[in-house]
């Protein structure tokens, strides 16, 4: 099993960066963590087109319950905690912050169309180059996690984005059923009950609500932003506030994306509603 993981290649990453360097990596990691991922999608579905950051969400939420079900059936631990420069916690293989930035910045590069495309897939290798070392160099995992890591990654996505035809609510369905998946091989954990409430509310509210494409001014935009992250934020701490409770997991993990995804619908409605009343 070392030799899969490339224990020894591993220590010798870690040993070949000074000390004084190895703790750049640990904010660098950031890049493929959930907060960042969370807010960056945010603004991505509330700013720009919505189908395809709606596209990209559900297929980072696919991706992140196809690595907890992994994760649970494998049941590999990570590197020992001695040797970390962060804790963290569950199995180690394969890596996650891998997958999620392969998902994000891959799928990003696939869905947009600003600048040239050999361009922006050397940006998104890049970034997912940086990701993948970083979770090496802090001693959280081995180089085998995050090569396998990629690799599943850029296979799902590919598939992901032929099986879903780019539709919204296609990608959606998807992670919902990957999310089920996930839940059943991790076992009832909050990573596995929020990756799958998640992917149930955004399917949920994609299927009732008919989102705008794009935000009808900058004003809307602006109050999308100030309002709406200090909202996602509230319920994300919530979420992790009840700890095991799973029901109240699930019930706001449905709640936060949900209200991300319909946030903008609510926004149309009042301001058609105060344009009618100051008829």
């Amino acid at each position: 099993m070392n030799a899969f993981r490339l224990v020894p290649f591993s220590e010798t990453i870690r040993a070949s960066i000074p000390p004084e360097f190895a703790g750049w990596f640990v904010p660098v990691t950031e890049l493929g963590g959930v907060a960042f991922s969370l807010a960056f999608l945010c603004l991505f579905y509330w700013l720009t087109d919505r189908d395809r950051a709606a596209t990209l969400t559900a297929l980072v939420l696919g991706a992140a319950a196809l690595v907890l079900g992994l994760k649970g059936a494998f049941a590999l631990p990570r590197p020992p905690i001695e040797t970390a420069l962060v804790v963290e916690t569950g199995y180690g293989f394969p890596s996650g912050h891998a997958v999620i930035a392969t998902v994000l910045y891959g799928g990003l590069a696939a869905l947009v169309d600003v600048g040239r495309r050999a361009v922006r897939y050397a940006t998104a290798a890049a970034l997912v180059a940086v990701v993948s070392l970083s979770r090496v160099v802090i001693g959280v995992h081995y180089v085998g996690d995050v090569l396998v890591g990629t690799a599943l990654a850029a296979a799902f996505l590919w598939v992901g984005l032929r099986v879903t035809k780019r539709e919204p609510l296609r990608a959606f369905a998807l992670a919902a059923g990957l999310g089920a998946v996930g839940y059943a091989l991790a076992g009832p954990t909050v990573n596995a009950v929020t990756v799958f409430g998640a992917s149930v509310g955004g399917a949920l509210t994609w299927y009732v609500l008919e989102p705008p494409a794009r935000p009808a001014s900058r004003v809307e935009a602006a109050t999308l932003v100030l309002v709406g992250l200090p909202a996602v934020v509230g319920i994300r701490v919530a979420t992790e506030a009840v700890g095991t409770l799973f029901p109240l997991v699930f019930a706001l993990s449905v709640l936060l994306v949900g209200f991300i995804v319909g946030f903008p619908v609510l926004l149309t409605e009042l301001g058609g509603r105060m344009g009618v009343a100051s008829r």
